[in-house]
């Protein structure tokens, strides 16, 4: 008689990382590069969490959250808890909606960067 082969159990927080992009964040990406913004798409550096884009000059994370997965409670408190781990980290976490980022990406992203460059000029006023 076999023994039934039991699977491993995954860690909850490690998982591979994702390569295929989303249609939100191609959006978002696009208005990243047509502002010349330097990023970092599904950086894997953090180990614990994977942010859909990073932003090493203002030590920023970006997460776009569609609106089906992340209304489901489940996902509200992994969201809670990879904001809290990156700003453990020192970074500050910008978190867009799927309609703003279906509308107003390049809106988003000029408002980011006016925010992360006044806060920049603010810390280095002589």
């Amino acid at each position: 008689m076999e023994k039934p082969v039991r699977k491993r159990a995954r860690s909850p927080r490690i998982r591979a990382p994702r390569t295929k992009e989303t249609s939100l964040e191609r959006i978002f990406r696009l208005a990243l590069e047509a502002a010349h913004v330097p990023f970092l798409q599904n950086y894997t550096d953090f180990h614990v969490a994977q942010p859909d884009f990073y932003l090493p000059q203002y030590r920023t994370v970006v997460e776009i959250d569609g609106a089906y997965w992340h209304a489901k409670p489940k996902q509200i408190k992994r969201d809670h808890q990879k904001d809290a781990f990156y700003r453990s980290l020192g970074l500050k976490v910008y978190r867009f909606t799927e309609a703003y980022v279906k509308t107003k990406a390049n809106w988003l992203v000029h408002m980011l960067l006016m925010t992360e460059d006044a806060e920049y000029r603010g810390r280095h006023a002589g």
